[in-house]
Formats: structure tokens, C-alpha cells, sequence
């Protein structure tokens, strides 16, 4: 059975890489730790999410720098209406 998280964002595993030019380390605008369920080893994990110019990077630990690389990207893809800044 294909994993829901997957389901819902796609196979973000092959884009990693692809962090569409966005300084994540250079003014975020939201950062905090989070739990996520590990790919391949269902364990829950503590991490260090930064959301950027729609995209969510996540991190090991939160020294997040300009050498830093992301653990993983998940492109927001629809903005909820009820959301503002």
C-alpha cells in the first residue's frame, strides 16, 4: 500500500536537490520542530522545519546555514484560502 504522505505530495525522493533557488536559511517564513514518520523505518523522528516561498525544507537539526542540506522538500502546491500573514 502506497504511503499516504506519498499519496499526497508525490515522490519528492527524486527532487530533493530542486530547492528552486529559495535561500531557505535567509529569513524563513515559519520555522519549528515537527515529528515525521521515516521513509523507509517507520520510527517518528524529531526535525527542524523551515517553510520558504511555498516550499517546506526540513533539517536534522535547526543550525540551518547557507552549506546546510536539506533532509527533504515538499512543494506546497495549493495555498488555503483562509490563510494570510
Amino acid at each position: 500500500m502506497a504511503n499516504l504522505w506519498r499519496a499526497l505530495i508525490g515522490d519528492q525522493s527524486k527532487n530533493s536537490d530542486d530547492y528552486g533557488g529559495v535561500e531557505f536559511w535567509s529569513n524563513p517564513e515559519r520555522t519549528g520542530w515537527l515529528t515525521k514518520q521515516g521513509e523507509y523505518i517507520k520510527t517518528w523522528r524529531r526535525r527542524w522545519f523551515v517553510l520558504k516561498q511555498g516550499k517546506l525544507f526540513w533539517f536534522k537539526d535547526s543550525d540551518v546555514t547557507r552549506i546546510s542540506r536539506p533532509r527533504g522538500v515538499v512543494p506546497n502546491r495549493k495555498r488555503s484560502r483562509g490563510y494570510h500573514q
